[in-house]
């Protein structure tokens, strides 16, 4: 019998869905607030569709509530730990053909990755952070040595990511793009190499408000940092997939300047070991005079004072900072590099059936126009294009038809620098 008929016998009473009148002989009814009741009938014809949208409702909490402790022992069971292994000395002998000045860099990283890649402990993988400024190499130096070590890598800028629920794109935005490289395995891609570029940038500006590209950011990434697993959600957000970080080898570059010479990072060490502050992190100076070492080593005070997260630095476990090229690794660079600007053009001329000849003293005179422009390498190809871009002419010219060779002489003016033979 309907629990508050006799109540309201005094009254009609009809069901607010089908507006029949509700009697005793119905077996229950349901009031709602006020004046408003549904009767039995509507309620079992509602109720098949009330379980189809609790089951629902259900799945999609299970699925947004994803329990680590009790899906990671059945995933570990199911897969295969993925490593990749290779030869630090062929590898070595193939970067730097490619890698000019990096030498004992490339050494350190490569021995680095190569427990990354290959340990099956993850309290053995480094994440890496290199601090060198514009036009230093690093991320072509990161490019080069991936590429040739053949593992699923991602290069990608810190400035392109947001704080989770803002615009813009969430930091899982590079564990998607991971598993693309690794052609949709996520077991490969849970052994892949991320390089965020631009690091620096996440710095954080507490005088600019809240700060979503910023600290947000920098909170984002603390669980890839850590090796947690990770939810990858679609546009609904759905989870799609989960990876694995633990073994995922996270590579941090930047130039660490400032809107001034007092806010980069560089100052602040040296501001440090004025004032003697010498209490260290991460390895051990035991056989190491401690001014030499602080000379060398930034310390996580640094860090945390140019406005980086101290959970972020507590996942680095190496830094490298690039040293300024000398003139000599400038020219190794213009002349030797077999990614050179210089020997491209070669090249290109070669094409042309044109043999382009640049002689020692053209090439001194590119350098020293390179360190003036003070952009690193990058003003190499500057410099380079300045002195031949008159030459580039005769690739087109009818009159130096039957001439094979082209000589550039250091540009002076507007008087022409090269000559045909």
């Amino acid at each position: 019998m309907c629990k508050d008929f006799n109540n309201e016998n005094e009254k009609v009473i009809r069901c607010c869905i089908c507006e029949r009148n509700i009697t005793s002989e119905d077996k229950y009814c349901f009031k709602l607030s006020g004046e408003k009741f549904i009767c039995s009938e509507c309620i079992e014809e509602i109720s098949f569709y009330k379980i189809v949208v609790e089951e629902t409702i259900k799945r999609k909490f299970q699925q947004e509530n994803y329990n680590e402790d009790y899906y990671t022992e059945d995933r570990d069971e199911q897969k295969e730990i993925v490593t990749f292994t290779f030869d630090k000395k062929a590898v070595y002998k193939e970067a730097i053909k490619s890698i000019k000045g990096r030498d004992d860099l490339i050494k350190s990283i490569l021995s680095i990755l190569k427990i990354n890649l290959e340990c099956t402990n993850p309290m053995l993988k480094t994440n890496i952070l290199v601090i060198g400024g514009t036009g230093q190499g690093k991320t072509f130096i990161f490019d080069k040595l991936l590429s040739i070590l053949g593992v699923p890598y991602y290069i990608t800028s810190s400035t392109s990511y947001t704080e989770e629920g803002y615009v813009g794109a969430s930091v899982t935005e590079m564990l998607k793009v991971l598993i693309e490289k690794a052609n949709g395995d996520i077991s490969v891609a849970e052994r892949g190499v991320i390089v965020i570029d631009e690091f620096d940038k996440l710095r954080t500006k507490s005088d600019y408000g809240k700060d979503v590209s910023g600290e947000g950011v920098q909170n984002a990434l603390l669980g890839m940092l850590s090796g947690e697993e990770i939810a990858i959600r679609d546009e609904y957000g759905n989870v799609e997939e989960i990876i694995d970080t633990k073994y995922i080898t996270f590579i941090l570059l930047g130039a660490f300047e400032g809107r001034c010479k007092e806010e980069s990072l560089k100052y602040i060490r040296d501001e440090r070991i004025k004032k003697g502050n010498d209490r260290l992190i991460g390895f051990s100076s035991k056989n190491i005079k401690q001014d030499e070492y602080l000379e060398k080593r930034y310390i996580a005070k640094d860090l945390e004072e140019y406005g980086m997260s101290r959970q972020d630095i507590g996942r680095i476990g190496m830094i490298f900072e690039l040293q300024d090229f000398t003139y000599e690794e400038y020219l190794d660079i213009l002349v030797s590099s077999k990614s050179s600007i210089e020997n491209a053009y070669i090249e290109y001329f070669r094409e042309h059936e044109i043999e382009l000849v640049i002689p020692e003293y053209t090439n001194n005179e590119i350098v020293n126009h390179a360190i003036m422009l003070n952009t690193g390498a990058r003003g190499l190809k500057e410099a380079f294009l300045e002195v031949i871009e008159p030459a580039l002419e005769i690739l087109d010219d009818e009159s130096v038809k039957g001439k094979k060779r082209c000589i550039v002489f250091p540009k002076k003016g507007t008087k022409l620098n090269y000559k045909m033979e």
